[in-house]
């Protein structure tokens, strides 16, 4: 981050969103939440990850983006996909393993963002990989409330019957 301070370097995005975008909060999240329902348990130390990760986890660079320097272990905590890139020099952070869902032999992670306290957009990331990446296909989604949408009227002329 020292980088970022040096008089030749210019940021476009405000210094303080280093701090939200950055892994570094999810074990303090996960200390202070053990149960919570959408968070995945997360540490710095790694003579917790057997313990506290009996079905795998990943190891993620805690300033890396886009699926750069990530490795997935599965529950043996055998190696099982990895990914190279700009961030191989940063601390690691280990998080339980969470697969993503896969459809027609790709992955697909949902991405859903809020402004101001409401929903402001949806994305597909889809890859062969289970790593989402930079390179991954991007699928803009569009949600519209319920009264757009007109919804198939059931015909008149149907009965039903029960045996």
């Amino acid at each position: 981050m020292d980088i970022l301070l040096h008089e030749s370097v210019r940021v476009f995005e405000p210094l303080w969103t280093v701090l939200p975008s950055s892994k570094a909060i999810l074990p303090v999240l996960s200390k202070l939440y053990p149960s919570h329902p959408y968070l995945l348990a997360s540490t710095f130390d790694e003579a917790d990850v057997v313990p506290m990760f009996p079905k795998g986890y990943c190891a993620k660079p805690v300033m890396g983006r886009t699926g750069a320097n990530v490795s997935i272990y599965n529950d043996r905590h055998e190696l099982i996909s990895a990914t190279g890139g700009a961030w191989d020099k940063d601390n690691i952070l280990f998080q339980e393993l969470a697969l993503l869902p896969q459809y027609d032999g790709k992955y697909v992670q949902v991405n859903c963002w809020a402004i101001d306290g409401r929903y402001g957009g949806t994305i597909l990331r889809v890859d062969e990989s289970n790593i989402i990446g930079g390179s991954s296909g991007m699928y803009a989604m569009r949600v519209v409330p319920d009264d757009d949408v007109a919804l198939p009227q059931t015909p008149t002329n149907v009965t039903t019957t029960t045996d």
